[in-house]
């Protein structure tokens, strides 16, 4: 099954802390370009990655995971 983050969700709690895309990236120990992929709704890869950035960004994986059918 194919998993996605709310990349809404995720660019929110962004700008609510003032970070940029490379801010999240490197509090979380990504790279940037998963950051941008992953908020413009493209599919996940590790989630020990969406972990790390839900952690920095103060969110519950479980609240902002979509699945293949709620990702259209």
């Amino acid at each position: 099954m194919e998993i996605r983050l709310d990349g809404k969700k995720l660019i929110r709690a962004r700008f609510a802390l003032g970070m940029s895309q490379s801010d999240l990236a490197k509090a979380a120990g990504v790279n940037a370009t998963t950051i941008f992929n992953w908020e413009a709704g493209k599919p996940c890869a590790a989630a020990s990655k969406a972990k790390k950035i839900c952690d920095v960004l103060g969110l519950d994986v479980a609240d902002v995971i979509l699945f293949a059918e709620d990702a259209s």
